[in-house]
């Protein structure tokens, strides 16, 4: 989970680099937003360029975190270790990570799902998990897995659907 910390469009000087607030936007203005990681360390910088909307308000600019859970029943294990050595690398090329890839699965309600592991990876964004899941260098490996399992891959963002979750956006 990611805090907004506060959005500052700015001009940055290249001398002395600064950042120096120019005030209301205009189209050609960078938005810097400075995002805050839970626990504080690491503190990312992104730059967008603003657009315009029909009445002079900026339009929403999507990056929200994505999850992409893997559900996997392995009917034949011949792919899995060339699969387990290589994947994580693609997964890390579109700015995922692999928050677990477990068999370790126990049931606390409702009938129990037929798999052999759940895998949870996280992205920057919708489009950056869809670059992973499309990526030709991928394609291998995921013809080899859905060759030898019987899998599903969904995708949540980091929403809450009824909006009372106070550390959640509204979804």
């Amino acid at each position: 989970m990611r805090r907004l910390i506060f959005p500052l469009i700015c001009s940055s000087s290249k001398a002395a680099n600064l950042l120096k607030p120019t005030g209301l936007g205009i189209a050609s203005s960078p938005v810097r937003l400075f995002l805050l990681p839970e626990g504080g360390e690491n503190v990312k910088v992104c730059e967008f360029r603003s657009h315009l909307g029909k009445l002079g308000r900026l339009k929403e600019m999507k990056t929200m975190t994505v999850y992409l859970i893997a559900h996997v029943k392995v009917t034949d294990d011949g792919w899995v270790p060339a699969y387990a050595a290589s994947v994580h690398g693609i997964v890390h090329k579109h700015g995922g990570k692999y928050l677990s890839r477990s068999g370790n699965v126990k049931t606390l309600e409702g009938k129990p799902l037929d798999t052999t592991l759940i895998a949870l990876l996280q992205f920057p964004s919708a489009e950056a998990a869809e670059a992973f899941v499309t990526d030709p260098e991928y394609a291998p490996y995921a013809a080899a897995r859905q060759g030898g399992s019987d899998s599903r891959f969904q995708l949540i963002d980091d929403t809450d659907l009824a909006g009372t979750i106070p550390y959640l956006p509204k979804g």
